[in-house]
């Protein structure tokens, strides 16, 4: 009877051993291996490749109008800076919180976000109705050019991102004119700029850009 128990232990401990070389050699069952995977938005240092992978990530997330994730990506401490149009200002121009983006959704309450270009009229918009109208006006995830540290919208429009924003690296989401009595007028961009921090890389603003008359 030992010596029956002692073949079964010496049993199982064989098939436990060839389970974990299987697993190890990618031989086992695909169904029982859990994949890793890295869930966190932030990645360290900026440059081309991880800040335009950076950059697809969050146009996803505006995309999906997904403001509790949004907030994932913006510093605890520096905030987001929103601009309607290409020339920023870092005083006037909105800066939201990383709390406040988590929650804005669900806040039906208008908020001051400048004034429109021409009119001079206050822009008083929900969150939500501004992310449409000044933010993810157009499908930015499937632009005409993606742009690194440059911005190819025309030249009749002024922005000053690239000199405001020295110390930084930013993204140009550009979608072209399309409608020909407009003559290439209707085009847009979207900048979205990024700070790092403690070595991690955070969205800093956002800056939405359109033809100017």
């Amino acid at each position: 009877m030992k010596t029956f128990f002692q073949i079964t232990i010496l049993f199982t401990l064989l098939l436990s051993t060839l389970a974990c070389s299987q697993k190890k050699n990618g031989t086992g069952d695909p169904s029982s291996i859990v994949p890793t995977i890295d869930a966190k938005p932030i990645v360290s240092g900026s440059n081309n490749t991880a800040t335009l992978n950076l950059n697809k990530q969050i146009l996803s997330v505006l995309k999906a109008k997904d403001y509790a994730k949004l907030s994932e990506y913006i510093s605890p401490t520096s905030g987001l800076i929103l601009s309607p149009y290409g020339i920023v200002d870092t005083v006037q121009n909105i800066k939201l919180s990383k709390a406040t983006i988590a929650t804005m959704v669900n806040d039906k309450a208008t908020m001051l976000w400048g004034k429109y270009e021409g009119s001079g009229e206050p822009i008083q918009l929900t969150a939500n109705d501004y992310f449409a109208k000044f933010v993810y006006a157009a499908d930015y995830a499937n632009a005409d050019s993606t742009n690194y540290n440059k911005m190819v919208a025309p030249s009749n429009t002024s922005s000053n991102v690239a000199t405001i924003y020295t110390n930084n690296s930013y993204t140009e989401s550009y979608i072209a004119g399309k409608d020909a009595n407009m003559q290439g007028k209707d085009w847009s961009s979207l900048v979205l700029v990024y700070k790092v921090e403690n070595g991690n890389t955070y969205l800093a603003g956002i800056v939405h850009n359109q033809w100017k008359p």
